[in-house]
């Protein structure tokens, strides 16, 4: 919320997910600075509710049943074990929940979601990492040249 407060609905919403927050580690449970772990992530806001139930899927075993998956307000020790242990999201399919959401929202614009999805769920575990392949400059990985003929000249 801070960030889309200095910055303004519009140009938060196209810049979100251009933007790391950091957020010292002597604040980070500070209710004074309402900072979301999702913000600290290449996810956009207007993904964070999947990411939010995915990162409640893989952690749902640390509570009890008596809580309602949905209801649970994620923490940020939450998003911190999801960090830590990548294979927490090994057993999702993906594939399977694209599909869901697909069949859920049929007119939605951005209607495709298992890129998202692994977006998401790669910046879970590893946010602002990277992702072209090595040895692949900026220009090539955005204009998806291909290099099967060879590698790289930039």
């Amino acid at each position: 919320e801070r960030p889309r407060k200095i910055l303004g609905h519009t140009v938060y919403h196209n810049c979100a997910a251009f933007i790391k927050v950091v957020v010292p580690h002597e604040n980070e449970e500070d209710d004074e600075i309402p900072i979301n772990p999702l913000d600290q992530t290449r996810i956009h806001p207007e993904d964070y509710t999947l990411a939010e139930e995915i990162v409640r899927d893989v952690t749902e075993d640390d509570y009890d049943e008596d809580d309602e998956k949905e209801e649970r307000k994620l923490t940020t020790s939450d998003y911190d074990k999801v960090r830590r242990n990548a294979h927490m999201l090994q057993h999702l399919d993906l594939e399977e929940f694209s599909a869901v959401l697909e069949k859920e929202n049929p007119d939605d614009p951005y209607k495709k979601k298992l890129r998202r999805l692994e977006l998401i769920v790669s910046e879970l575990t590893n946010p602002f990492a990277d992702l072209k392949p090595e040895g692949m400059c900026g220009f090539c990985a955005r204009s998806r040249v291909d290099f099967s003929l060879g590698p790289c000249l930039h």
